[in-house]
């Protein structure tokens, strides 16, 4: 049962968990009339009665500074250039999809007479289709919608939007990516617009009308804009859906996130730990792990068992869930509070503040006092940001579900809210864009960031538009010269940057300052060019040289994968040099991105570096990059096994450079020796090191060595030997399809110690002998042998073929023997008309229609009322639970993790379980479709892909993952289908089904019947 509850995978993310709306605004909204799809009954609190309840720290004070009707669905904020807030309401989100009947709406809010309540409020613009993040500027704003980044003008300043949006970038799959829709644009210090984008599915960006080939891919991560060059970029790939961004006083930016972590550290060219399938680059092995020291939930359980956000949840921060970053760097709060981050936690309806520290080459993000409580169990925040006054905004969009909303959307709520400390100074509502020049320099010095960040972008527009601006630059270079305090000459130098009154010799001049802050900045503006010049490379060269930083060093290994030629490999050799930096949090991993794709090209450079590195991933990596070449150039494994031949005084270096052989080689059935392999490889099978040699024989294997094989032989029949050395010997010479391994096979398949691994060999077969002796020897196999002989039968057409007729002759050495859905779906993958019928009269039917498939639903939910279900057997539920279910999914402590834990998900609602149960394929994230994959040797695998290289696939089936060699697959066959097949109840009686909806409903885990 592959797929169960298949939504639950991507309840990651608040994002769009509340996309509401309210009733009163139907007649200002295009498109069909605001609804609620919410339980009639179920209704939150009064806003007034929501912030009333919401507690803070002494000397802190919330106001409701707007809530329903006058706003609702608030999945974006932001203010203007006069303090105004802008706020984009998302009535379109419907659940895990969208309403494209309805529209979204942009609203203006303001404060006049600073009490902390909106007192007047004016819709900017009604005709939005997916509206999830708003960023004003002079005379207009930015949006994201409908999958486009686009410019909405208001050149009359009349607060009305003057037409249709300029589309500047489209190909954000919105249809796909769903509720991890892209979102969030904040204007980062560099004068680039920064964006993020969830996993659920993969974007093509680029300008209207460009071809594919011209447009960037994007998967989950952060991506940026540059305004005026229209230039976009990928800055940072993975995690899961990262729901928040902002940056310090330093311009070091951070990002949360959910499942996988909510705390990160951003730095360009870095790919982080994803939540699942693989980064774009299969070369990429190991992924950056969060930068948090901590999770917000108990992270030794599934993340689905935290979304109560009680018991040892709520104590460690509330639950998985996370969006709404704000760093802070207001003037109204209390000092303790700068450059802390705040994040909203959904399932703990709070906000969480953690502290970034610096530590290694980044930072490590430590927990601090949960700064507020909601008390409500509708709140649901989204977003924070501070205003003019140091003040805060928090919306909260209100709703009792999240991002897998299954119990309705309650459009017509919402709510922000004001969180301010004493009584702060209101802010006078000027518009900062009718400042002097001087004004808006002398605004770089104040200690609310705010003011910094709009005078900033004011004085771009300002460059922009035409005007003169020398006295501006004359100043800004001074502040940037002589102020004695970092951050300042930092805003400088960001302002003159953005304003292109920075040269590159400037910054290249950065290099060499003492303040390490100056020199990360240096590199990071040296960077931001699509490519890297030779001068530049070779500024970078020096500066590693003598480079004592590891942040500094950080982003010179950020900036190597837009350094060409040898540039690239002289940068690498000192960043590998540093020993201190073996266990850093990221510089080994972001120094192999940045040379991960040179290795090939040059693999000499590759291999010196493979040699004198003081970092042994980087080593490892190396040469598993290496191995994948071995076919196509054999010159350069044949260096690489001469290296590791010559280094046998340096254990150390021969297993990582043998790990990384080995690992290059999972799922290969063969491949050509290196000419000088057997005389390393008898070097090495002299060590003491048990690992080197078990290493050596492995490869040795794999590159066809006749004494290797014999050894292994032995080795499976040696009874005096381990279990597991027994049964790794089997399986590698299986791998390896050495000749005789089908015999070898045949005779094992009696030893009981063997009997498993043998009959998953078996598998790969086409032998009309396999399924008489499966069928002979299936009561004989214990019970985990059993289900992978009729695995292996149901493997090729003819095997299947006779145990199907086995079946319906009732041969006596298969009694009681039913197959799952699963193996009768893989049955029914051989499209062969006959072998179908065969199965129609041994099995059953797996082709339901979608009625079919309500009708189901609807019979079956009538016959399981709250009284059937509660004389429910639970014991025998869980039973039933192993047998069907738990091969990939977790519920408590039963079952694996290949399909989403069902712990925490909405197992109370019968409505939920019958439609994921019975219609599994209704809506499937791309990391559950199957393919169905043919080897040559007849044998047919249906699962998912999870990485592919031009070597080897890896795949994960119901019960395994396997890795195939890519020489031996016939066919690869995509389907929109789910790892979890239909009919997995169509054999259950309705008392199974009434025991397994129950164990499915309980509230702990039961034990097991008594054999």
């Amino acid at each position: 049962m592959s797929k169960l509850f298949l939504c639950l995978l991507t309840v990651v993310v608040p994002l769009l968990t509340c996309c509401s709306s309210a009733t009163f605004a139907q007649k200002q909204t295009a498109g069909k009339p605001i609804y609620n799809s919410q339980k009639e009954g179920e209704n939150p609190s009064s806003p007034l009665e929501a912030a009333n309840a919401i507690t803070v720290p002494e000397g802190f004070r919330v106001t409701l500074f707007a809530g329903e009707p006058d706003v609702s669905q608030p999945i974006s904020m932001e203010t203007d250039d006069r303090g105004r807030l802008w706020v984009s309401e998302c009535y379109t989100y419907a659940k895990q999809g969208f309403d494209d009947e309805l529209r979204d709406r942009l609203l203006i809010l303001e404060d006049t007479d600073g009490d902390g309540e909106h007192d007047l409020r004016k819709v900017f613009w009604d005709q939005g289709n997916r509206l999830t993040s708003i960023l004003p500027g002079t005379k207009g704003c930015w949006i994201l919608n409908h999958g486009t980044l686009a410019w909405l003008a208001d050149e009359n300043g009349d607060d009305i939007a003057d037409g249709e949006p300029q589309i500047i970038l489209d190909g954000f799959n919105f249809r796909e990516v769903g509720h991890n829709i892209v979102g969030g644009m904040i204007s980062g210090p560099d004068g680039w617009i920064y964006g993020r984008h969830g996993i659920l599915g993969s974007s093509l960006v680029g300008k209207p009308g460009e071809s594919a080939s011209q447009r960037t891919p994007l998967n989950c991560g952060v991506w940026r804009f540059h305004p005026q060059q229209h230039h976009f970029e990928v800055l940072a790939h993975g995690t899961t859906n990262p729901w928040g961004l902002d940056y310090n006083d330093l311009g070091e930016i951070f990002f949360t996130n959910n499942v996988t972590g909510h705390g990160w550290h951003v730095f360009p060219n870095a790919h982080y730990k994803r939540m699942y399938g693989a980064d774009f680059n299969p070369h990429y092995y190991e992924l950056i792990d969060q930068h948090a020291d901590h999770y917000h939930w108990d992270h030794s359980m599934k993340w689905t068992e935290s979304r109560t956000g009680d018991g040892l949840h709520g104590e460690l921060g509330g639950g998985h869930s996370h969006c709404g970053l704000m760093i802070y760097l207001g003037d109204n709060w209390p000092q303790q509070h700068r450059n802390n981050m705040f994040m909203c936690n959904t399932h703990g309806r709070r906000v969480n503040q953690d502290i970034p520290v610096r530590k290694g080459s980044g930072y490590s993000i430590t927990h601090g006092q949960d700064f507020l409580f909601a008390n409500q169990p509708w709140f649901r925040g989204v977003n924070m940001i501070y205003g003019p006054d140091g003040g805060v905004y928090l919306s909260d969009w209100t709703d009792l579900g999240e991002c897998h909303d299954h119990d309705g959307v309650h459009r017509t709520s919402g709510r922000i809210y004001k969180i301010t400390y004493g009584k702060p100074q209101p802010y006078s509502g000027k518009d900062l864009g009718t400042q002097s020049l001087n004004q808006l320099v002398k605004l770089q010095l104040h200690k609310n960031d705010w003011y910094v960040r709009h005078a900033r972008r004011i004085l771009v527009d300002k460059k922009v538009a035409g005007e003169d601006v020398f006295s501006a630059i004359k100043s800004l270079r001074e502040m940037a010269k002589s102020n004695p305090d970092i951050t300042r000459r930092l805003r400088a130098i960001w302002s003159l940057y953005a304003m292109e009154a920075f040269p590159q010799a400037d910054q290249i001049d950065l290099l060499a300052s003492d303040e390490e802050h100056l020199r990360v900045w240096g590199v990071r503006l040296l960077s931001n060019y699509p490519s890297i010049s030779p001068k530049v490379a070779q500024a970078f060269v020096d500066a590693a040289s003598k480079e004592n930083s590891a942040l500094v060093r950080l982003y010179l290994a950020s900036a190597m994968v837009k350094i060409p030629g040898n540039e690239r490999w002289l940068l690498a050799s000192h960043l590998c040099s540093h020993s201190e930096d073996i266990d850093d949090h990221n510089l080994p991993l972001l120094i192999w991105y940045g040379i991960e794709p040179a290795v090939v090209e040059h693999p000499r450079q590759a291999l010196k570096l493979m040699r004198s590195t003081q970092i042994p991933l980087v080593r490892k990596f190396l040469a598993r990059r290496l191995m994948h070449e071995n076919e196509q150039g054999s010159s350069i494994t044949k260096r690489l096994v001469e290296i590791l031949s010559n280094s046998e005084r340096n254990e150390a270096f021969q297993l990582a450079v043998l790990q990384g052989m080995s690992d290059a080689t999972k799922g290969w059935r063969n491949t050509p020796a290196p000419e000088n392999w057997s005389t390393a490889s008898e070097k090495l099978m002299t060590s003491s090191n048990k690992q080197i040699k078990e290493l050596t024989q492995e490869l040795s294997v794999v590159f066809g060595d006749g004494r290797a094989m014999d050894a292994l032989r032995e080795l499976v029949g040696n009874k005096e030997a381990s279990v597991i050395e027994r049964q790794n010997a089997l399986e590698i010479l299986t791998a390896s399809q050495v000749e005789g391994i089908l015999a070898l096979l045949k005779s094992s398949l009696t030893d009981k110690v063997l009997e498993e691994v043998v009959v998953r060999g078996l598998a790969g077969f086409e032998d009309p002998e396999i399924p008489i002796l499966l069928v002979r020897y299936y009561q004989r196999m214990d019970k985990g042998a059993r289900e992978a002989n009729l695995d292996t039968l149901c493997a090729h057409e003819k095997s299947a073929q006779y145990l199907l007729e086995a079946l319906k002759n009732k041969n006596g050495n298969l009694p009681d023997v039913v197959l799952s859905a699963t193996q009768a779906r893989q049955i029914a993958s051989f499209n062969n008309p006959e072998l179908a019928k065969l199965l129609e009269e041994v099995w059953g039917t797996l082709g339901t229609t979608d009625a079919q498939k309500e009708k189901q639903i609807a019979e079956i939910k009538q016959r399981m009322s709250d009284a059937v279900l509660a004389a429910a057997n639970l014991k025998q539920g869980r039973a039933l639970f192993e047998k069907t279910c738990a091969n990939c999914h977790r519920l408590y402590d039963a079952g694996k993790n290949i399909g989403p834990n069902i712990t925490g998900s909405n197992r109370d609602n019968i409505d939920y379980l019958l439609v994921n149960i019975i219609s599994p394929s209704t809506v499937v994230p791309n990391q559950y479709k199957i393919s169905t994959i043919v080897l040559k040797s007849g044998q047919v695998i249906n699962g998912t892909i999870i990485t592919r290289t031009d070597k080897s696939l890896t795949v994960q089936t119901e019960k395994q993952l396997m890795n195939i060699d890519a020489q031996t697959i016939e066919l690869i066959n995509p389907s929109a289908l789910s790892l979890m097949p239909n009919g997995l109840m169509d054999k259950f009686t309705d008392e199974q089904i009434r025991d397994l909806f129950g164990y499915l409903q309980s509230k702990q885990q039961v034990a097991l019947p008594a054999e």
